[in-house]
């Protein structure tokens, strides 16, 4: 795949989960190609814009970046609530549940928003 252009600038990350066995197809398939890993899981995921079901109708981006990072700084942020929780075996806060379900309705509502 070609350098990115002059002022162009790749700081953004996706993270992959991949199985032993997947791990290494997709490391043999990119020495094949005599590419990078990521300039192969680059070249094939931004060439095949129907890879799964709801990218397919091309509104699976569609979502206010503004507002998908605030929904990932909320789930990291209950994240940290719940390690913390756990950590220090506390029960769980009797306001908690409702706040969570208020977080739900939210979420819901937004992604129903943008869902296609």
């Amino acid at each position: 795949m070609a350098r990115p252009r002059q002022g162009e600038v790749r700081d953004q990350r996706v993270n992959v989960r991949l199985t032993v066995d997947e791990f290494v197809r997709l490391h043999e398939r990119a020495s094949r190609a005599g590419q990078s890993v990521s300039d192969c899981l680059r070249a094939a995921a931004l060439a095949a814009p129907g890879l799964c079901g709801r990218c397919a109708s091309g509104n699976a981006l569609a979502m206010n970046p503004a507002t998908f990072h605030q929904i990932r700084l909320l789930g990291a942020s209950l994240s940290e609530i719940a390690r913390r929780l756990d950590g220090q075996n506390h029960s769980t806060p009797p306001e908690l549940a409702p706040l969570l379900a208020d977080v739900r309705e939210a979420l819901k509502a937004a992604l129903m928003r943008h869902d296609p």
